[in-house]
């Protein structure tokens, strides 16, 4: 009879995958463009009239964030998290519009794109705020929820501190996100009752 339980035991602990390397995970992200963030604000108030109208506003002085499809392997440790750039982000500034130096604006935004992860597709969301005031544009991007393919968990990452340009031009910056590979529940159940065997068995024998 011990000699049975003994057995059963061992079988349970070696179906419960603890410790061991997953498959080579393969990733792929997409693309995401958006333009005509709502940077141009009105007050009534005109800087340089007329050429601010002439020369500075319409669609193409909008403020512009791209995202750069990104693709990748790794190895994941169970419950051993890794970090990886997704995607490579530009933050193009251009003309505030018309503003009085104690005006400023905040937008916010979903930044969505597509990843797939070991041939199952999904969407990847991080939150985001860009901000306009009289001096200055700024991008700020969140954490995101986790999203789950399988037993490996992805999580969007944010950023510690915005971007922020004066005037015009092209800021450059990356997003990251968080690979984890969880226990599945049965192999969480398999070797919880490995565990409760190993623990009866020894109080048994002692």
């Amino acid at each position: 009879m011990k000699k049975a339980i003994v057995m059963l035991a061992a079988m349970v602990l070696l179906a419960a995958p603890a410790g061991v390397q997953a498959d080579l995970v393969q990733w792929s992200t997409g693309t995401a463009y958006m333009e005509d963030l709502g940077n141009t604000f009105h007050t009534g108030f005109s800087i340089f009239p007329p050429e601010s109208d002439i020369y500075h506003q319409g669609d193409k002085n909008y403020d512009k964030v791209t995202l750069v499809a990104g693709s990748g392997s790794l190895n994941l440790t169970l419950l051993v998290p890794q970090t990886v750039v997704v995607n490579p982000l530009t933050f193009q500034i251009g003309w505030t519009g018309d503003m009085l130096d104690s005006d400023s604006k905040t937008n916010v935004y979903s930044l969505t794109r597509d990843i797939t992860v070991n041939g199952i597709t999904k969407s990847l969301v991080n939150p985001m705020t860009h901000e306009v005031t009289y001096m200055y544009d700024s991008l700020l991007v969140m954490d995101g929820n986790p999203v789950a393919f399988g037993d490996i968990i992805v999580t969007p990452l944010g950023w510690a501190a915005p971007l922020k340009g004066y005037n015009w031009g092209v800021l450059s910056q990356s997003v990251s996100a968080q690979f984890v590979l969880v226990p599945a529940p049965a192999a969480l159940l398999l070797g919880a009752l490995g565990l409760g065997l190993v623990g009866w068995l020894k109080r048994r024998m002692a």
